[in-house]
């Protein structure tokens, strides 16, 4: 008899547990489906998640001047207007703005914004000797390049993204672009999608001796590119004068640049040069000699032909060529 009522409240306690297990299941289910539909339902969502947003952020930088917060915020309205139908968050990588300006940029925008805060890479002051050169640009320029170079792989909100999509504050999305650029970028595979090319010949001084240096300090990669690389065949440099990806719309592969051993040697060679300071290197022309360093030529996509975007007097285009001297 004892038994019988052991085995009988073993069964009882169990279905007892049983039930009040998959009854908060269930409960938490808001659609009351059954616990595995329930399960399967999310592992759907998670994955149709994934394929929408590749793993990739839209992200402005934006100083706490009025006119740059009037620019970027045309800049959003277009953005949203003719690119707001794909889904993506943005970054504001800011420098003190107040809470007033930030209200104004979060109007604009239709997704989730998150606002970052970069001013402790924005600290000119041991940077102050600026050489006098034939091109003086304002100090904020150089220290945009500098954090473009070798800053932004650093940050901590950026690092479970693959991909950044980059808007300068004044650049302008002019019509409908009707391709997922973060799909683009997974599916061919790229390091770098651009919409601009330029030259910059009068305003980047010293740059091949910049180079030569890398070369002479990590001979077996310097004479494996040289020896691969038409560009830089007998000391030529011409991918500085004539061939830059500009930066200011951009999908860059951020992947290609922190995880590569390469691209902090030369981050080190560039910092101990003062090349940023002293030879007025955009950062749009030491990704390029990076790129054409160590990228294929397949991993790079002009969409300046597919797309419709102005800044300056630049036009996005695959073929014309934006001179500045």
């Amino acid at each position: 008899m004892n038994f019988k009522c052991f085995i009988f409240s073993v069964i009882f306690f169990s279905l007892i547990f049983i039930f009040i297990n998959n009854f908060y299941l269930i409960k938490s289910n808001p659609f009351n489906l059954t616990v595995n539909n329930y399960f399967e339902k999310k592992q759907e969502k998670e994955k149709e998640k994934e394929k929408e947003n590749p793993k990739g952020i839209l992200i402005y930088l934006v100083p706490p001047f009025e006119q740059e917060i009037n620019e970027l915020i045309n800049s959003a309205r277009q953005l949203e207007k003719n690119y707001g139908h794909f889904n993506f968050s943005v970054a504001i990588l800011e420098e003190n703005l107040s809470k007033e300006q930030k209200k104004r940029i979060l109007k604009q925008f239709k997704r989730n914004v998150t606002f970052i805060d970069v001013a402790r890479f924005f600290d000119s002051r041991k940077y102050d000797k600026i050489p006098k050169r034939v091109c003086v640009s304002p100090k904020g320029y150089y220290m945009m390049c500098r954090f473009f170079f070798f800053e932004i792989w650093k940050l901590e909100e950026l690092k479970q993204y693959k991909y950044y999509f980059r808007i300068d504050s004044d650049a302008y999305i002019q019509s409908k672009i009707n391709f997922d650029l973060f799909e683009l970028m997974k599916k061919e595979n790229l390091t770098l999608a651009y919409s601009f090319i330029e030259q910059d010949n009068r305003c980047t001084l010293k740059i091949d001796a910049l180079v030569r240096k890398y070369f002479e300090k990590f001979k077996n990669i310097g004479k494996k590119i040289i020896l691969n690389k038409k560009s830089f065949t007998n000391g030529n440099m011409d991918v500085i004068t004539r061939y830059l990806y500009n930066s200011n719309f951009e999908i860059v592969n951020m992947d290609f640049f922190r995880n590569s051993v390469e691209f902090k040697n030369f981050q080190d060679e560039v910092e101990k040069s003062n090349g940023i300071f002293e030879y007025r290197c955009g950062d749009h022309i030491l990704k390029t000699l990076f790129i054409h360093m160590y990228a294929n030529e397949n991993d790079l996509k002009c969409i300046g032909d597919l797309i419709n975007v102005i800044h300056i007097e630049s036009v996005s285009s695959c073929s014309k060529v934006t001179i500045h001297w």
